[in-house]
């Protein structure tokens, strides 16, 4: 809003029932205008803080842009269309302000209509030459059904949110046909285009424009960051110049933004650009705004000819000053920088972050992969572990946990539980996984027993014959002296042992 020249100025705001936040902007006074009452001024709005019941979300009120001062030749018929949209795709309407939305400009510009569903005001400027006049419009928006805010009820015919618009008309006398105003060519996108863009990506739309009388300027209102060129002519339109916006759109910009281009025409006097014609004898000098040049200041200066972006950056020459557009992996004014994108630390697991131009790598340590060493090697992949063993994985190695009766770093080693000699001599041991068993040795066994009553044999043989041989040493050989002649026979009987036992002969 434009047009106040001093003094007071007070925002208010109070919370209402319902999530409904009033706000209001208030102050004094406009300058001085040549229809209505140039006194204080007021801009409020409405905010629902409540959930819509369609969308879920805060209802997002109607977006407008325009320019402080519109110029509009005297004498003539003339139109301002005023550029809306609605995030929310609900119906926008425009009306005069009423009230304290305008305080003392209401109804400030003379015989003027407006057109409520296109938003554009018309009006013949022919109520003073050379006047000043203020406008007042609130922009509103309608749901195209009956919705919910908290609870309210909206339906297609009640307004959700206004915002209230301001701002100054001048009718300078202008000695040339009212028609005769610049226009809009192609290849320049037609009125009301919509086009579709991305987040964090270059942007670049062109408007190019004609007229019989020579184009000094193009003004542009547009989003927050984005730039355009000096005017270029068009080499096969003599008489054409266009300008070129850049935008990149930031995370915090999704949604609808309005472009709006304004063309000016020289409405006389030889100096261009901006420039301020000086009246000497028989002759006119022309001093000339910052950036231009020339006898008409009708040559833009090219501060990119001494090549000032750095690192293969594009410079793109502006009024007085140049922008350079950096390749990716460079920023800076000049692209004098490249950026580290190690700062963010992107690498995992203790990796060293290598940063090269727009992209990194990551130097891994032992035992870890991938793009950012984000992933640990699983040394167990391979089964290294044997005998249905366990296997850990660490950091570059592994272990292996072993069944009972197994050892070794892999357990590739079966315990032998025979080492320590459990089994006694008759019995052979045989080594099972975490056990043994001890396996009698039958022929072992059997030559004991053999051996044993051999043996035994042989003590009762020594046994009988001790046991005889002493028994003979006790008998009595007299007897054998009765035998006087072995070839007579003996008649006589005897005793042949004289203990226990006699002998008779029979």
């Amino acid at each position: 809003m434009i047009g106040n020249k001093e003094k007071t100025h007070l925002f208010i705001h109070f919370l209402e029932l319902d999530h409904i936040l009033l706000s209001r902007f208030i102050g004094g006074a406009w300058v001085s205008l040549d229809y209505g009452n140039a006194g204080s001024w007021s801009v409020g709005t409405v905010v629902y803080l409540a959930d819509r019941s369609d969308t879920h979300t805060k209802n997002r009120s109607p977006v407008t842009t325009g320019k402080p001062m519109y110029t509009l030749q005297y004498g003539c018929q003339a139109t301002i269309r005023i550029p809306v949209v609605d995030d929310d795709g609900d119906t926008v309407r425009c009306r005069w302000s009423t009230g304290s939305e305008c305080v003392s400009i209401c109804n400030a510009l003379p015989s003027a209509t407006i057109d409520s569903n296109t938003c554009t005001i018309s009006f013949p400027a022919n109520h003073t030459s050379n006047g000043k006049y203020a406008v007042a419009v609130s922009v509103e928006d309608y749901p195209k059904s009956t919705i919910t805010i908290g609870s309210q009820v909206y339906t297609s015919s009640t307004k959700m949110s206004t915002v209230n618009l301001q701002f100054l008309v001048q009718t300078p006398p202008v000695s040339v046909n009212c028609n005769d105003k610049p226009r809009f060519i192609s290849p320049t996108p037609a009125q009301g285009s919509t086009i579709q863009t991305d987040i964090l990506q270059i942007f670049h739309l062109s408007f190019y424009v004609t007229n019989t009388r020579r184009i000094t300027k193009v003004d542009i209102t547009s989003p927050a960051g984005m730039t355009y060129t000096s005017l270029q002519s068009v080499p096969s339109q003599p008489g054409s110049v266009f300008v070129t916006t850049s935008w990149t759109p930031q995370q915090n910009q999704i949604g609808i933004h309005i472009v709006c281009a304004l063309a000016e025409d020289s409405i006389g006097g030889p100096c261009q650009n901006g420039g301020t014609c000086l009246d000497l004898i028989n002759r006119f000098e022309c001093q000339c705004v910052p950036g231009y040049t020339g006898n008409q200041c009708e040559i833009d200066i090219n501060e990119c000819t001494s090549g000032p972006c750095h690192n293969d950056g594009s410079c793109l020459d502006l009024i007085n000053r140049f922008e350079c557009m950096c390749v990716p992996g460079y920023t800076g004014s000049r692209c004098e920088i490249d950026i580290n994108e190690c700062a963010s630390n992107p690498c995992e697991n203790q990796a060293t972050c290598n940063d090269l131009v727009n992209f990194f790598n990551c130097t891994c340590l032992s035992g870890f992969t991938g793009d950012r060493c984000q992933i640990d090697i699983n040394e167990c992949a391979s089964n290294p572990c044997e005998n249905q063993a366990t296997c850990n994985d660490l950091v570059n190695f592994f272990n292996c946990t072993c069944l009972p009766g197994f050892t070794g770093d892999r357990c590739q080693i079966d315990i032998n539980e025979c080492e320590t000699g459990p089994c006694i001599f008759l019995f052979d041991c045989e080594d099972r996984i975490n056990d043994y068993h001890c396996n009698l040795i039958e022929w072992k066994l059997a030559l004991i027993i053999l051996t044993f009553v051999m043996l035994s044999l042989i003590v009762i043989c020594v046994f009988t014959c001790i046991f005889k041989r002493k028994t003979y040493k006790d008998m009595d050989h007299n007897w054998l002296a009765y035998f006087g002649d072995i070839h007579q026979a003996d008649m006589q009987s005897k005793v042949l042992f004289n203990r226990k036992i006699p002998f008779r002969r029979f």
